[in-house]
């Protein structure tokens, strides 16, 4: 019996999902906005979300074009980073993971740092994330770049607009000398609109009050915890260099927002356009980005 017993827990170890190569530092790694709100793709459509089926069939096809991607990063010995961000629960992690979920772990890796402690902010801060960069014919997936507590900092009034816009030109300078030392850099911010943005930060205080077994609180209709548009608004301006420039990603609907994600790395990495690419999402208006800013 307790033979029958060991080889069906040892069906159950192998028949486990895999764990994808996600790199955390500090004592603990962060929740995924997956863990944390659900995993919508086994949720129901809402009204104009991409249905389910038509999603996992795209997302397929682009997946195969993402090992093509780095079947040539790795013949050219080239260095890719890939930056996600977007303030609150954007779908950043989600991306990430179905961009790294198909590859070689050797290759693509997908970098979330926690919240810098004291430590780290006695340090330059650039520093954190150089020591992940990757070397020749390997790739980095930054879920939440340099961009990310500073900007969250100032959506919350933690710092001054002109301390911003310094750490902002900082930025502009550091990407600057990643791309002229041969790096592949390619950004992204993931932005929904108010009312999707609104719904997703009281789902994600609702599900934090659970996890922790406190009452919900009651917000008012008017209560919003980050000033998203302010800080895109000047991250954008400030930083939406020649060399490294912003591509939008419309978070509204996060299955739509992962396929444009991807079918957008695979349009931008200069050399590396697969014969089958399929473009997911059309493709944005020229000047999006500036008539955004």
């Amino acid at each position: 019996m307790a033979k029958k017993k060991s080889k069906q827990a040892q069906a159950g170890a192998e028949g486990a999902p895999a764990k994808l190569p996600i790199e955390a530092t500090g004592d603990a790694a962060p929740q995924s906005e997956d863990s944390r709100q659900g995993d919508e793709d086994a949720a129901q459509p809402r009204a104009g979300q991409l249905r389910k089926k038509e999603y996992r069939r795209e997302l397929g096809g682009l997946q195969v074009d993402l090992f093509k991607l780095q079947t040539w990063l790795v013949g050219e010995k080239l260095r890719l980073v890939v930056i996600l961000e977007g303030l609150g629960p954007a779908g950043k992690c989600g991306t990430a993971r179905r961009i790294a979920e198909g590859l070689d772990q050797r290759v693509c890796k997908v970098v979330m740092l926690e919240p810098p402690n004291k430590r780290a902010r006695a340090r330059w801060h650039f520093q954190r994330f150089v020591e992940h960069f990757p070397v020749t014919g390997k790739m980095v997936i930054l879920d939440g770049s340099w961009y990310h507590y500073p900007a969250t900092a100032h959506a919350l009034g933690l710092t001054s607009a002109a301390e911003f816009e310094e750490f902002l030109r900082s930025c502009a300078e550091f990407e600057r000398t990643l791309v002229l030392s041969g790096i592949t850099l390619v950004k992204f911010w993931f932005s929904a609109e108010d009312p999707e943005q609104d719904r997703r930060f009281r789902a994600h205080i609702a599900a934090l009050a659970k996890k922790r077994q406190l009452p919900v609180p009651t917000l008012p209709k008017d209560a919003h915890p980050l000033d998203v548009a302010t800080v895109r608004q000047t991250v954008l301006s400030l930083t939406n260099a020649g060399q490294a420039p912003w591509h939008l990603i419309p978070a509204d609907d996060r299955r739509r927002a992962r396929l444009q994600c991807i079918a957008e790395l695979l349009s931008l990495v200069p050399g590396a356009r697969p014969a089958s690419y399929r473009k997911a999402q059309p493709a944005p208006a020229a000047g999006q980005v500036a008539d955004d800013i």
